[in-house]
């Protein structure tokens, strides 16, 4: 397992160590079911401060624990500042894979998904120098998220990255050029050193029980300068239900509980959810009561009836008043 210890007192620290930032994202791999295994860089310029964390409340970061993973174009210590709107800008340096992206860093965060779990998340946001001059042109800087391995490139003004999982709605990478609810605003930039910046976003992927690995991506395209910058934390492990876990960039946070936490009660037993009637008792074969037992941190959103494989009308009581639907809601007895 990999942890970390940055000493307080800063705002954004620059170090240069993948384990340091891995841990500052998970907590040191101590919550949400995750165990962190590793980090490394995959790529990393050769010079300035393009990584490191932070451990003081900057822009709704950390969302979990004390500390945040950085990862920057540039320098990462000029992160925090009362002075929006400079020219934020600093070469580092840095090669890309052989397309038009420069001073790219590549983190790869090595972990284990323990079994019951089915669901990796993360928050980040992005922020740029490059807004507003820079829309809807060549210099597109942009960050990437990709599970166990990474496939991008870029070519020109175009960044083709076919298994990256923040993804904007329509399907392109998180950047200046973002759409929707994913798109960067000077507003949200308040507080950094950046002319733009998202909203809190959230990503996830369905994973497997076992070995992983996540590379975190981010570029500088068509040159090197004007510096972009993602924040990430709050890396878990979840249990998703059918659907409770897709990949794209949304504002809204997973659906699904950390690994450890509270899950889903069983139906039937002891701590089930529904008490059905005593069979030492004689009971109508057209009418009897079904109980749903109240479990603190289930919320019951609605319930079917199946008698012999076939869904049948039942009467609800809802606001002590009962009501005959084939889709109850509310408190069924």
């Amino acid at each position: 397992m990999l942890t970390a210890a940055p000493p307080a007192g800063a705002a954004v620290v620059a170090n240069g160590s993948p384990g340091a930032l891995a841990g500052a994202m998970a907590d040191g791999g101590k919550t949400g079911g995750l165990v962190l295994t590793g980090a490394s860089f995959a790529m990393l310029p050769p010079s300035g401060a393009p990584v490191g964390y932070g451990d003081a409340a900057l822009s709704g970061f950390p969302t979990s624990g004390g500390t945040f993973a950085v990862m920057s174009t540039g320098d990462v210590t000029k992160a925090p500042s009362t002075m929006q709107g400079g020219n934020t800008s600093s070469s580092n340096g840095g090669p890309g894979r052989g397309g038009s992206d420069r001073d790219t860093v590549v983190l790869k965060v090595d972990f284990t998904i323990p079994s019951g779990a089915n669901c990796v998340s993360f928050d980040f946001r992005f922020f740029s120098e490059e807004y507003p001059e820079y829309v809807g042109r060549s210099y597109n800087d942009a960050f990437i998220a990709e599970l166990d391995k990474t496939t991008w490139t870029t070519a020109g003004s175009a960044i083709t990255a076919p298994d990256n999982i923040a993804f904007d709605p329509a399907g392109n990478v998180i950047s200046i050029n973002a759409t929707g609810p994913t798109s960067v605003s000077a507003e949200n930039a308040v507080g950094t050193t950046y002319d733009a910046g998202t909203v809190l976003l959230h990503a996830s992927s369905t994973v497997t029980p076992g070995a992983h690995s996540l590379y975190f991506s981010l570029f500088d395209q068509g040159d090197a300068s004007l510096d972009s910058t993602v924040f990430i934390d709050n890396l878990v492990a979840r249990t998703a239900s059918a659907g409770g876990c897709t990949a794209g960039a949304t504002t809204a946070p997973p659906t699904v509980a950390p690994v450890g936490a509270a899950s889903t009660p069983p139906a039937f037993g002891k701590n089930g959810v529904v008490s059905m009637p005593s069979t030492k008792k004689c009971t109508s074969r057209r009418l009897f009561k079904i109980r749903l037992r109240r479990k603190k941190g289930v919320v019951y959103d609605w319930a079917s009836v199946y008698v012999n494989g076939k869904r049948v009308r039942v009467y609800v009581r809802y606001k002590k008043k009962w009501r005959r639907t084939a889709r109850p809601r509310g408190s069924m007895v």
